[in-house]
């Protein structure tokens, strides 16, 4: 058994008396199980052990607590900081400590009639009647190490069609890790099956054909993929189905009968979706060719101008074995980023294709990059050549390869509204957090001014506390759907755990939010409130406003999260910490306006700044009464609050 780290014990200890209670499986623990485990570990699951009853997870305490600890498991390649997808694998920090309570409390069962009942796993077809499937012919697994097999068996179609739903269902779940589908047209992949006297062909990095498309993903748990109504991926007459099956070490022996379903239709008007390696190191790379010298590291990037407006569904990176990180992003013609993934840590028996929780526009002109770190070290454990060898751009084993693939489709009114996240189980970490708040510069006597987000906006699409006195680095961008004429400014959200700068947990948790015309906060994607991904066991934080060119906030006194009724600075001078740090207006209280430099003191440096600015359709700081002109009207405001000082917490 392994031993638990002191920092571990340490964790566990200080998480003492976050509940009333010691957690118990059958309350807490199976709960977490079942939504994050078992999809996996089942009996005839592709984890080596199950984790559906009290005695499976009793006999598995210690490594489930370090495993969730280290945030090993659930296995989640992507950032989730960066990017939301549907179906994440993520647990949340409370997830994490009710877990290490429960072992430090002797992993009690409670009462088994308080558990929920366990999932049923019986590996069989949810996506009803198929209008086509195939199905491999039984394979006997050769190897002991990894065996990455693929089988090319005719779709039979006398006429294109369109995908409208994939599933796929493993012949044998204990020894199938991940599937991915594509189709070709060449002919290529069913020669290479014709000529190997075994079922399928050997293909490692890919599957033999460059003709061949992907069109869809499988690992353990995964749902049938819907396409959004009225959209659909081409599939074309006599094309062969192509199986790229991943057989774990440990499989050797055991048989396999893989099959794929799916729902195909010819409505006239079905928009296609493409499946591509947009981002590829044959035509995209800025500093190739995709060549890793031994004993080196090296990081390639890849660019690709979008031509057209674009909506995308989702993103798929691909490395080898030599390949440790990946991200990708797009830049916009505004010079707004827009997120797409970030794999800090790539491996690649856990690679993926990652649903957008929303369908996302691309505007014609941006362009697409990615970035791509290769250690061909020593320190790499997976590099597959000791000593390390010279790699290159090729489909083997040894190869490498940079490619990061989009399901895509042309622009049309209104995509950025499709919702793709389905899944009501789909759960997400953290506590929303409300609140109602005035600045003084925009605010009417009714609501604030929405000019900043109104035609022609200045509003930017992304957070823009990047710079001095912030140095925020978050990537909040404004959604979709989000009516910007609604929104008074960007604000910079904090939840602080105490009052004490010296402490080391001061600041919790950090966020850009919009602050609506009607004083209330939300999330960028137009969401009600801010969640942040914080522990929800001790929910009760301080909350800081950090407005631009207003002085700063804190809220008079800990608020319990998630807060149904919004905390509201608003009708009382005593809900903001210290003396004096709200301004009465018409009996509303208001963030003071002037504080053009975000130091938290109003002074002539301000008017300076002011002097300085004076310019008219601009976003800029002091711009105090957000109506995108910088004049008299600022000074104004900003001239009878010389002399304002914020407590020093928000300063």
């Amino acid at each position: 058994m392994r031993n638990i780290s002191v920092s571990f014990l340490l964790l566990a200890c200080c998480l003492q008396g976050l509940i009333a209670q010691t957690p118990t499986w059958s309350e807490h623990i199976a709960p977490i199980l079942y939504t994050n485990c078992t999809k996996c570990h089942h009996n005839g699951g592709i984890a080596p052990f199950s984790l559906l009853t009290y005695a499976d997870a009793y006999d598995h305490q210690y490594m489930i607590a370090i495993e969730t600890a280290e945030k090993h498991m659930p296995p989640w390649p992507p950032d989730k900081q960066y990017v939301h997808y549907t179906d994440e694998r993520v647990l949340c920090d409370d997830e994490i400590a009710i877990i290490q309570q429960w072992l430090e409390g002797g992993a009690p069962e409670g009462d088994p009639a308080l558990a929920p009942a366990p999932p049923v796993y019986n590996n069989q077809s949810v996506l009803g009647t198929p209008d086509l499937s195939v199905t491999i012919p039984n394979y006997t697994v050769q190897l002991t190490t990894d065996e990455y097999r693929c089988f090319a068996i005719p779709s039979n179609l006398l006429q294109n069609r369109y995908i409208t739903a994939i599933e796929v269902v493993p012949g044998n779940p204990e020894i199938v890790h991940h599937v991915l589908v594509f189709y070709d047209t060449s002919g290529d992949c069913a020669g290479l099956d014709a000529a190997d006297p075994l079922p399928g062909y050997a293909g490692f990095g890919g599957v033999g054909s460059n003709s061949a498309v992907l069109i869809g993903l499988w690992a353990p748990g995964a749902l049938p993929y819907y396409y959004p109504s009225g959209m659909g991926s081409n599939l074309p007459a006599n094309s062969y189905i192509v199986l790229q099956v991943h057989y774990p070490a440990g499989s050797q022996g055991n048989q396999d009968n893989t099959t794929v379903n799916f729902k195909l239709s010819n409505a006239p008007g079905t928009r296609n979706a493409s499946i591509a390696p947009v981002l590829n190191h044959t035509t995209s790379l800025t500093n190739g060719p995709l060549v890793i010298p031994a004993n080196t590291v090296k990081t390639f990037y890849a660019s690709f101008n979008v031509p057209f407006n674009a909506t995308i569904l989702s993103v798929a990176p691909h490395m080898h074995l030599v390949g440790t990180s990946i991200k990708s992003y797009a830049v916009t013609p505004t010079q707004d980023t827009i997120p797409l993934i970030d794999i800090p840590h790539w491996d690649f028996h856990w690679q993926g294709q990652y649903t957008f929780t929303k369908a996302i526009k691309i505007p014609a002109g941006s362009v697409l990059k990615a970035e791509a770190v290769y250690d061909n070290t020593i320190a790499n454990p997976h590099n597959p050549n000791n000593p390390p060898q010279p790699v290159s751009a090729g489909e083997a084993t040894t190869d490498e390869m940079m490619l990061v693939f989009f399901t895509y489709l042309s622009y049309q009114t209104g995509d950025e509204n499709i919702v793709l996240d389905t899944n009501a189980d789909n759960h997400s970490c953290g506590v929303k957090t409300q609140a109602k708040l005035y600045l003084e510069g925009p605010y009417n006597g009714i609501q604030m001014s929405g000019s900043l987000g109104s035609f022609p906006a200045v509003l930017p699409d992304a957070q823009p506390f990047n710079s001095q006195p912030w140095n925020y680095a978050g990537t909040e961008i404004t959604g979709n759907t989000v009516n910007t004429s609604n929104i008074a400014d960007w604000v910079l959200l904090e939840l602080r755990r105490n009052t004490d700068l010296t402490a080391g947990d001061y600041t919790v948790a950090r966020k850009a939010a919009f602050l609506y015309k009607d004083g209330t906060l939300h999330d960028p994607d137009g969401t009600d409130g801010v969640t942040f991904d914080v522990n929800t066991l001790n929910a009760n934080y301080y909350l800081a406003v950090l407005p631009r060119g207003h002085l700063g906030v804190l809220s008079a006194s800990p608020i319990a999260l998630p807060n149904a009724t919004p905390y509201n600075f608003t009708t009382n001078a005593n809900a903001a910490y210290g003396n004096n740090q709200l301004k009465n207006i018409g009996g509303k209280f208001c963030l003071p306006a002037g504080d053009t430099d975000g130091n938290g003191i109003i002074n002539y440096a301000d008017v300076n700044a002011w002097i300085a600015a004076q310019a008219t359709g601009v976003f800029a700081l002091p711009d105090v009464n957000k109506d995108k002109n910088v004049n008299a009207a600022d000074f104004n405001l900003l001239q009878p609050n010389l002399g304002n000082i914020g407590i020093i917490q928000v300063r």
